[in-house]
């Protein structure tokens, strides 16, 4: 879930809560819940940070590890 999608779920929650509709504001949240990030699968062998993709992997030893992971 893209950042601005999630602070517009928080923010129509929090709207909902103001108003009196706890059980909209609920359904909001758990929408949002359910459309958040997955697992990563990769991970870092030297500091174990996830990442979605290969490449966000390989960029990450890269910069940070000066390519000395296996990626």
């Amino acid at each position: 879930m893209a950042a601005e999608h999630l602070r517009a779920a928080i923010t129509a929650a929090l709207e909902a809560l103001d108003a009196g509709e706890t059980r909209y504001a609920c359904e909001i949240l758990l929408s949002a819940l359910e459309d958040g990030p997955t697992a990563r699968r990769y991970s870092c062998e030297v500091c174990a940070v996830p990442f979605e993709w290969a490449g966000q992997l390989a960029e990450h030893v890269d910069r940070v590890h000066d390519g000395e992971a296996a990626a």
